[in-house]
């Protein structure tokens, strides 16, 4: 959890994060002072863990496949004193 100002209008904003079995959070709060009193922003993002482990997955194998790729279609390795 993080609170800081905001911006130059003299705002606060306070983050949260949260973490489940289920689901991952992020909470956003910005409270805005006004003539009358102030006014308060939201922001919520919610996702569930399994599109979180899915899309992990997916860059998971998008890095392997861009490392193959830039070490090129050899995979043999020589060690000193192997090849002359």
């Amino acid at each position: 959890m993080t609170g800081s100002p905001a911006t130059s209008r003299g705002s606060f904003r306070l983050d949260m994060d949260f973490h489940s079995r289920w689901f991952t959070s992020h909470l956003a709060y910005e409270i805005e002072p006004t003539v009358d009193g102030c006014v308060t922003h939201i922001q919520q993002r919610l996702a569930d863990i399994k599109h979180l482990l899915e899309q992990a997955a997916i860059m998971n194998q998008t890095r392997s496949m861009a490392k193959a790729a830039a070490v090129g279609p050899s995979t043999e390795m020589i060690l000193p004193g192997q090849g002359d």
